[in-house]
Protein backbone atom coordinates (compact mmCIF):
# COMPACT_ATOMS: atom_id res chain seq x y z
CA UNK A 1 0.00 0.00 0.00
CA UNK A 2 1.28 3.66 -0.98
CA UNK A 3 3.41 5.56 1.70
CA UNK A 4 1.90 8.93 2.74
CA UNK A 5 3.67 11.41 0.19
CA UNK A 6 3.41 15.93 0.62
CA UNK A 7 0.80 16.98 -1.66
CA UNK A 8 -1.15 13.81 -2.07
CA UNK A 9 -4.39 12.05 -0.41
CA UNK A 10 -3.60 9.07 1.72
CA UNK A 11 -5.55 6.27 2.58
CA UNK A 12 -5.32 5.50 6.27
CA UNK A 13 -4.30 2.27 7.55
CA UNK A 14 -4.96 0.01 10.53
CA UNK A 15 -2.58 1.18 13.31
CA UNK A 16 -1.95 4.51 11.62
CA UNK A 17 -2.05 8.01 13.71
CA UNK A 18 -1.37 11.59 12.93
CA UNK A 19 1.88 11.46 14.14
CA UNK A 20 3.01 8.16 12.51
CA UNK A 21 1.48 9.62 9.02
CA UNK A 22 3.62 12.85 9.54
CA UNK A 23 6.66 11.14 10.20
CA UNK A 24 6.57 9.24 7.00
CA UNK A 25 5.58 11.93 4.95
CA UNK A 26 7.87 14.51 6.27
CA UNK A 27 10.39 12.34 8.48
CA UNK A 28 9.27 14.12 11.44
CA UNK A 29 6.09 15.77 13.11
CA UNK A 30 5.37 18.99 11.97
CA UNK A 31 1.83 19.50 12.88
CA UNK A 32 -0.25 20.18 9.78
CA UNK A 33 -1.81 16.94 9.11
CA UNK A 34 -4.64 17.60 11.19
CA UNK A 35 -4.89 21.64 10.10
CA UNK A 36 -5.07 20.18 6.70
CA UNK A 37 -7.91 18.22 7.16
CA UNK A 38 -10.04 20.05 9.88
CA UNK A 39 -13.63 19.33 8.55
CA UNK A 40 -13.00 16.04 8.50
CA UNK A 41 -11.20 15.23 11.89
CA UNK A 42 -13.20 18.46 14.29
CA UNK A 43 -15.85 16.30 15.39
CA UNK A 44 -13.15 12.81 16.45
CA UNK A 45 -12.59 11.63 19.47
CA UNK A 46 -8.88 12.34 20.96
CA UNK A 47 -5.73 9.83 21.29
CA UNK A 48 -4.02 9.83 24.31
CA UNK A 49 -1.98 12.10 22.10
CA UNK A 50 -4.12 14.82 22.22
CA UNK A 51 -4.60 13.98 18.42
CA UNK A 52 -7.74 13.50 16.32
CA UNK A 53 -8.45 9.60 16.30
CA UNK A 54 -8.20 7.84 12.77
CA UNK A 55 -9.80 5.29 10.96
CA UNK A 56 -9.05 2.74 8.16
CA UNK A 57 -9.81 4.11 5.28
CA UNK A 58 -10.16 7.68 6.05
CA UNK A 59 -8.77 10.01 3.17
CA UNK A 60 -5.93 12.61 4.30
CA UNK A 61 -4.40 15.38 2.34
CA UNK A 62 -1.12 15.38 3.17
CA UNK A 63 -0.24 19.02 2.67
CA UNK A 64 3.50 19.99 1.55
CA UNK A 65 5.29 21.39 4.34
CA UNK A 66 8.05 24.24 2.99
CA UNK A 67 10.58 26.41 4.27
CA UNK A 68 9.52 29.56 5.82
CA UNK A 69 11.73 31.42 3.85
CA UNK A 70 11.99 29.41 0.48
CA UNK A 71 9.68 27.20 -1.91
CA UNK A 72 11.04 24.05 -0.93
CA UNK A 73 9.45 21.34 0.01
CA UNK A 74 10.85 19.12 3.38
CA UNK A 75 11.97 15.80 3.77
CA UNK A 76 14.63 13.86 5.43
CA UNK A 77 14.79 10.05 7.24
CA UNK A 78 14.75 12.03 10.72
CA UNK A 79 14.56 15.38 11.99
CA UNK A 80 18.05 16.09 12.76
CA UNK A 81 19.66 14.49 9.87
CA UNK A 82 22.45 16.70 8.48
CA UNK A 83 23.62 16.85 5.29
CA UNK A 84 25.97 19.43 3.39
CA UNK A 85 26.50 20.29 0.03
CA UNK A 86 29.61 21.74 -1.09
CA UNK A 87 29.89 23.84 -4.56
CA UNK A 88 26.54 21.28 -5.65
CA UNK A 89 28.63 18.27 -4.20
CA UNK A 90 27.06 16.36 -1.34
CA UNK A 91 29.40 15.52 1.04
CA UNK A 92 28.28 12.35 2.85
CA UNK A 93 31.84 11.44 5.18
CA UNK A 94 31.24 15.86 6.50
CA UNK A 95 30.40 16.11 10.08
CA UNK A 96 29.21 19.68 11.11
CA UNK A 97 30.78 21.58 13.96
CA UNK A 98 29.08 24.67 14.95
CA UNK A 99 26.08 26.12 13.51
CA UNK A 100 24.86 29.86 14.33
CA UNK A 101 22.85 32.35 13.51
CA UNK A 102 22.08 35.41 14.75
CA UNK A 103 19.45 38.56 14.63
CA UNK A 104 22.08 40.77 15.34
CA UNK A 105 24.73 39.48 13.37
CA UNK A 106 24.85 40.37 9.36
CA UNK A 107 26.64 37.05 9.04
CA UNK A 108 25.96 33.63 10.08
CA UNK A 109 27.87 30.16 9.61
CA UNK A 110 28.89 26.74 10.08
CA UNK A 111 32.25 24.83 10.17
CA UNK A 112 32.09 21.35 9.22
CA UNK A 113 35.36 18.35 9.03
CA UNK A 114 35.93 15.76 6.28
CA UNK A 115 38.17 13.66 5.41
CA UNK A 116 40.78 14.66 3.23
CA UNK A 117 42.50 12.51 0.70
CA UNK A 118 45.45 14.46 -1.10
CA UNK A 119 45.40 11.73 -3.92
CA UNK A 120 41.84 12.29 -4.94
CA UNK A 121 41.99 14.86 -7.62
CA UNK A 122 38.05 15.70 -7.02
CA UNK A 123 38.90 16.19 -3.50
CA UNK A 124 41.80 18.60 -4.21
CA UNK A 125 39.95 20.61 -6.51
CA UNK A 126 36.68 20.82 -4.26
CA UNK A 127 39.06 21.99 -1.50
CA UNK A 128 41.50 24.26 -2.66
CA UNK A 129 41.70 26.88 -0.32
CA UNK A 130 41.10 30.78 -1.45
CA UNK A 131 38.15 28.90 -3.79
CA UNK A 132 34.91 30.37 -2.02
CA UNK A 133 32.84 27.52 -2.83
CA UNK A 134 28.96 27.73 -2.24
CA UNK A 135 28.14 25.56 1.12
CA UNK A 136 24.47 24.63 1.72
CA UNK A 137 23.52 23.10 5.30
CA UNK A 138 20.40 21.35 5.70
CA UNK A 139 19.30 19.94 9.00
CA UNK A 140 16.11 17.27 8.39
CA UNK A 141 15.89 18.37 4.89
CA UNK A 142 14.95 21.79 5.96
CA UNK A 143 17.87 24.77 4.59
CA UNK A 144 19.22 25.84 7.24
CA UNK A 145 22.38 27.82 6.11
CA UNK A 146 23.90 29.11 2.91
CA UNK A 147 26.99 30.04 2.92
CA UNK A 148 30.86 30.18 1.83
CA UNK A 149 33.66 28.68 2.23
CA UNK A 150 35.80 31.64 3.98
CA UNK A 151 38.74 29.44 6.35
CA UNK A 152 40.11 26.20 4.95
CA UNK A 153 42.49 24.31 7.94
CA UNK A 154 44.07 20.62 6.78
CA UNK A 155 45.18 18.36 9.94
CA UNK A 156 47.52 15.32 9.43
CA UNK A 157 48.08 12.53 11.51
CA UNK A 158 49.21 8.79 11.64
CA UNK A 159 45.11 8.67 10.64
CA UNK A 160 45.32 10.44 7.75
CA UNK A 161 44.19 14.27 6.91
CA UNK A 162 41.00 16.16 7.88
CA UNK A 163 40.31 19.25 6.24
CA UNK A 164 37.69 21.58 8.33
CA UNK A 165 36.27 24.32 6.44
CA UNK A 166 34.79 27.54 7.73
CA UNK A 167 31.85 28.81 6.04
CA UNK A 168 29.83 31.80 6.52
CA UNK A 169 26.88 33.37 4.39
CA UNK A 170 27.64 35.65 1.69
CA UNK A 171 26.64 38.85 3.70
CA UNK A 172 30.15 38.07 5.90
CA UNK A 173 32.03 39.45 2.80
CA UNK A 174 30.46 42.84 3.73
CA UNK A 175 32.46 42.53 7.16
CA UNK A 176 35.69 43.35 5.45
CA UNK A 177 35.06 44.69 1.86
CA UNK A 178 34.30 48.53 1.43
CA UNK A 179 35.36 50.37 -2.23
CA UNK A 180 32.63 48.08 -4.03
CA UNK A 181 30.72 51.11 -5.55
CA UNK A 182 31.73 54.08 -7.44
CA UNK A 183 29.57 56.92 -5.55
CA UNK A 184 29.10 56.59 -1.91
CA UNK A 185 26.85 59.72 -1.65
CA UNK A 186 22.77 58.50 -1.61
CA UNK A 187 20.20 61.34 -2.50
CA UNK A 188 17.46 62.25 -0.01
CA UNK A 189 13.92 60.34 -0.47
CA UNK A 190 16.15 56.81 -0.47
CA UNK A 191 14.46 54.52 1.79
CA UNK A 192 16.42 51.90 3.81
CA UNK A 193 15.70 49.12 1.97
CA UNK A 194 16.93 50.88 -1.36
CA UNK A 195 20.06 51.65 0.15
CA UNK A 196 20.67 48.35 1.41
CA UNK A 197 19.70 46.99 -2.15
CA UNK A 198 22.49 49.39 -3.71
CA UNK A 199 25.32 48.38 -1.57
CA UNK A 200 24.42 44.48 -1.75
CA UNK A 201 23.92 44.16 -5.44
CA UNK A 202 28.08 44.41 -6.10
CA UNK A 203 28.20 41.13 -3.97
CA UNK A 204 25.42 39.68 -5.69
CA UNK A 205 23.66 39.44 -2.95
CA UNK A 206 19.53 40.51 -2.45
CA UNK A 207 17.64 42.44 -0.08
CA UNK A 208 13.75 41.65 1.38
CA UNK A 209 11.84 43.23 3.78
CA UNK A 210 9.26 41.39 6.30
CA UNK A 211 7.92 42.23 9.76
CA UNK A 212 8.90 39.52 12.53
CA UNK A 213 9.49 36.43 11.20
CA UNK A 214 7.62 35.99 7.97
CA UNK A 215 5.48 37.94 5.18
CA UNK A 216 9.13 37.93 3.47
CA UNK A 217 8.68 40.92 0.76
CA UNK A 218 11.05 40.94 -2.38
CA UNK A 219 9.93 44.65 -2.79
CA UNK A 220 9.33 47.92 -0.85
CA UNK A 221 6.53 47.31 2.58
CA UNK A 222 5.00 49.78 4.72
CA UNK A 223 8.14 49.42 7.58
CA UNK A 224 10.64 49.88 5.05
CA UNK A 225 9.24 52.92 3.10
CA UNK A 226 10.62 55.55 5.62
CA UNK A 227 13.09 57.82 3.76
CA UNK A 228 16.38 59.47 4.68
CA UNK A 229 17.92 62.39 4.15
CA UNK A 230 20.91 62.82 2.16
CA UNK A 231 23.38 59.83 3.48
CA UNK A 232 26.84 59.55 2.81
CA UNK A 233 29.16 56.51 3.49
CA UNK A 234 32.94 57.21 4.79
CA UNK A 235 35.19 55.56 2.25
CA UNK A 236 37.08 53.28 4.69
CA UNK A 237 33.65 52.26 6.20
CA UNK A 238 32.92 48.60 5.56
CA UNK A 239 29.55 48.46 3.70
CA UNK A 240 28.15 46.03 6.95
CA UNK A 241 29.47 48.59 9.25
CA UNK A 242 27.30 51.41 7.33
CA UNK A 243 24.29 49.18 6.83
CA UNK A 244 24.44 48.19 10.16
CA UNK A 245 24.31 51.78 11.61
CA UNK A 246 21.54 53.32 9.09
CA UNK A 247 19.50 50.21 10.16
CA UNK A 248 19.85 51.34 13.46
CA UNK A 249 18.96 54.62 13.46
CA UNK A 250 15.71 53.43 12.08
CA UNK A 251 15.02 50.30 14.79
CA UNK A 252 15.96 47.27 12.14
CA UNK A 253 17.88 44.64 12.39
CA UNK A 254 20.07 43.25 9.56
CA UNK A 255 20.18 39.68 9.19
CA UNK A 256 20.94 36.76 6.56
CA UNK A 257 18.23 34.31 5.36
CA UNK A 258 18.50 30.46 5.30
CA UNK A 259 19.57 30.90 1.32
CA UNK A 260 22.41 33.37 2.13
CA UNK A 261 20.69 36.48 1.29
CA UNK A 262 19.71 40.03 3.72
CA UNK A 263 16.33 39.72 5.37
CA UNK A 264 15.72 43.65 6.87
CA UNK A 265 13.29 43.02 9.45
CA UNK A 266 11.87 44.25 13.06
CA UNK A 267 12.33 42.16 16.24
CA UNK A 268 9.34 39.73 16.50
CA UNK A 269 7.53 41.07 19.07
CA UNK A 270 3.59 40.29 18.22
CA UNK A 271 3.40 36.62 17.40
CA UNK A 272 2.22 34.36 19.94
CA UNK A 273 5.08 32.61 21.69
CA UNK A 274 6.13 29.66 19.83
CA UNK A 275 7.74 27.99 22.94
CA UNK A 276 7.80 27.21 26.87
CA UNK A 277 11.34 27.12 28.40
CA UNK A 278 10.93 26.85 32.52
CA UNK A 279 14.52 25.92 34.20
CA UNK A 280 14.40 22.41 36.27
CA UNK A 281 11.45 21.11 33.22
CA UNK A 282 12.38 19.36 30.42
CA UNK A 283 14.33 20.04 27.40
CA UNK A 284 16.63 23.08 29.57
CA UNK A 285 19.83 21.78 30.53
CA UNK A 286 20.98 24.92 32.04
CA UNK A 287 20.12 28.33 32.23
CA UNK A 288 22.10 31.28 33.05
CA UNK A 289 21.73 35.14 33.74
CA UNK A 290 24.17 38.18 33.24
CA UNK A 291 23.29 41.93 33.95
CA UNK A 292 26.24 44.49 33.15
CA UNK A 293 25.61 48.11 35.00
CA UNK A 294 28.58 49.48 32.90
CA UNK A 295 26.23 49.59 29.92
CA UNK A 296 23.22 51.09 31.62
CA UNK A 297 22.72 54.78 31.11
CA UNK A 298 20.19 57.58 32.69
CA UNK A 299 20.60 60.61 30.35
CA UNK A 300 20.92 59.63 26.50
CA UNK A 301 22.05 62.45 23.99
CA UNK A 302 21.32 62.51 20.36
CA UNK A 303 24.44 65.17 18.71
CA UNK A 304 24.38 66.64 15.16
CA UNK A 305 26.81 68.52 13.50
CA UNK A 306 25.89 72.12 11.99
CA UNK A 307 28.47 74.32 10.20
CA UNK A 308 31.09 72.00 11.88
CA UNK A 309 29.99 72.29 15.62
CA UNK A 310 28.54 69.61 17.40
CA UNK A 311 25.44 70.52 19.23
CA UNK A 312 22.74 68.35 21.15
CA UNK A 313 19.66 68.11 19.04
CA UNK A 314 17.74 65.68 21.53
CA UNK A 315 18.06 64.51 25.30
CA UNK A 316 15.75 61.77 26.75
CA UNK A 317 15.88 59.60 29.83
CA UNK A 318 15.83 56.41 31.07
CA UNK A 319 14.44 56.62 34.32
CA UNK A 320 14.55 52.86 34.90
CA UNK A 321 18.81 53.24 36.02
CA UNK A 322 18.87 54.95 39.16
CA UNK A 323 22.47 56.20 38.87
CA UNK A 324 22.75 59.13 37.03
CA UNK A 325 25.05 58.07 34.11
CA UNK A 326 25.04 60.14 30.74
CA UNK A 327 25.82 58.96 27.20
CA UNK A 328 26.12 61.06 23.66
CA UNK A 329 26.76 59.57 20.39
CA UNK A 330 26.52 61.36 17.08
CA UNK A 331 23.55 61.36 14.89
CA UNK A 332 24.71 62.80 11.71
CA UNK A 333 22.41 60.15 9.47
CA UNK A 334 19.30 60.96 11.13
CA UNK A 335 17.69 64.32 9.94
CA UNK A 336 15.64 66.66 12.56
CA UNK A 337 12.55 64.28 12.77
CA UNK A 338 14.59 61.11 13.50
CA UNK A 339 16.82 61.97 15.88
CA UNK A 340 14.36 60.58 18.99
CA UNK A 341 13.57 57.50 16.80
CA UNK A 342 17.62 56.95 17.22
CA UNK A 343 17.98 57.64 20.45
CA UNK A 344 15.20 55.56 21.56
CA UNK A 345 16.63 52.46 19.77
CA UNK A 346 20.14 53.59 21.28
CA UNK A 347 18.19 52.96 24.56
CA UNK A 348 16.41 49.78 24.11
CA UNK A 349 19.33 48.68 22.60
CA UNK A 350 21.46 49.18 26.03
CA UNK A 351 18.89 46.72 27.57
CA UNK A 352 19.86 43.30 24.92
CA UNK A 353 23.67 44.96 25.53
CA UNK A 354 23.14 45.19 29.38
CA UNK A 355 21.60 41.69 29.51
CA UNK A 356 22.01 38.79 28.74
CA UNK A 357 20.45 34.87 29.27
CA UNK A 358 21.80 31.70 28.02
CA UNK A 359 19.33 28.76 27.95
CA UNK A 360 20.92 25.70 26.73
CA UNK A 361 18.08 22.90 25.92
CA UNK A 362 18.45 19.38 24.47
CA UNK A 363 17.61 18.99 20.91
CA UNK A 364 17.45 20.99 17.92
CA UNK A 365 13.84 21.84 17.86
CA UNK A 366 10.72 23.26 19.46
CA UNK A 367 8.10 21.51 20.62
CA UNK A 368 6.13 22.35 17.89
CA UNK A 369 9.02 20.25 15.06
CA UNK A 370 10.63 24.05 14.07
CA UNK A 371 14.26 24.72 14.13
CA UNK A 372 15.65 26.90 16.97
CA UNK A 373 15.73 30.18 15.29
CA UNK A 374 16.52 33.67 15.67
CA UNK A 375 13.87 36.32 16.00
CA UNK A 376 11.84 33.45 17.67
CA UNK A 377 9.76 34.41 19.94
CA UNK A 378 8.68 32.36 23.75
CA UNK A 379 8.70 32.41 27.23
CA UNK A 380 10.99 31.42 30.11
CA UNK A 381 11.46 31.00 33.80
CA UNK A 382 14.31 30.30 35.68
CA UNK A 383 13.70 32.12 39.30
CA UNK A 384 17.60 30.13 40.34
CA UNK A 385 19.29 32.78 37.19
CA UNK A 386 16.64 36.15 38.77
CA UNK A 387 14.16 35.36 36.00
CA UNK A 388 11.66 35.37 38.77
CA UNK A 389 8.74 35.53 36.56
CA UNK A 390 7.11 34.33 33.38
CA UNK A 391 8.86 36.63 30.84
CA UNK A 392 8.55 36.90 27.42
CA UNK A 393 11.22 36.68 25.27
CA UNK A 394 12.81 36.32 21.93
CA UNK A 395 15.77 34.66 20.27
CA UNK A 396 18.85 36.68 19.79
CA UNK A 397 21.08 33.99 18.49
CA UNK A 398 21.13 29.91 17.94
CA UNK A 399 24.32 27.66 18.19
CA UNK A 400 23.58 23.85 17.66
CA UNK A 401 26.04 21.13 18.25
CA UNK A 402 26.37 17.51 19.03
CA UNK A 403 28.27 16.11 21.29
CA UNK A 404 27.92 12.29 23.56
CA UNK A 405 24.63 13.33 24.65
CA UNK A 406 23.13 14.24 21.79
CA UNK A 407 21.74 16.83 19.90
CA UNK A 408 22.03 20.50 22.23
CA UNK A 409 20.68 24.09 21.21
CA UNK A 410 22.38 26.80 22.48
CA UNK A 411 19.86 29.88 22.75
CA UNK A 412 20.77 33.20 23.98
CA UNK A 413 17.59 34.98 24.87
CA UNK A 414 16.88 38.97 25.28
CA UNK A 415 13.48 41.10 25.85
CA UNK A 416 11.44 41.45 22.80
CA UNK A 417 11.67 45.56 23.48
CA UNK A 418 15.44 45.41 23.36
CA UNK A 419 15.25 45.37 19.11
CA UNK A 420 12.37 48.10 18.95
CA UNK A 421 11.84 51.82 19.86
CA UNK A 422 10.10 50.93 23.21
CA UNK A 423 11.27 50.26 26.17
CA UNK A 424 10.61 47.05 28.04
CA UNK A 425 7.57 47.42 30.63
CA UNK A 426 8.01 47.40 34.10
CA UNK A 427 8.21 45.03 36.42
CA UNK A 428 11.49 43.48 34.87
CA UNK A 429 12.37 40.21 35.13
CA UNK A 430 14.57 40.54 37.91
CA UNK A 431 12.14 42.54 39.88
CA UNK A 432 10.25 41.07 42.91
CA UNK A 433 9.96 37.83 44.21
CA UNK A 434 9.79 34.50 41.93
CA UNK A 435 6.18 32.73 41.49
Amino acid sequence: MARPEQGRLYTVKLGDTVHTIERAAYGRVVNRVVQANYDLLKNRGTSDEGLPILYAGDQLFVPVYQNRYLDQPITADFDTQLSIRFNGTELPGALAGRISRAMNRIASGFTFDIPFDPSNREQIELFRPYTYNTAQLYIGGELYITAIASHWTYSASGDGTVATIECRTTPGEMLECMGMRSSYTFKTGMSLLKICQEVARPYGITCYSASGTGGIVEGESDITSEQFGRVEQDITETDAAFLERLALSKGFLLTSRPDGNLLLTRANTQDAPAFRLVYGEYPVLAMGSSFDGTKRYRKWMGVTDESGVSSISKTLYDKTVTRDRGFTFKADDSEEGNIETAIKWRMAKSIAESTSIPVTVSGWRTPDGELWAENMKGIITGAPVYVLRETEVIIESVELTKDAGGDIASLMVVLPESYTTTMPKQPYPWEGMPK
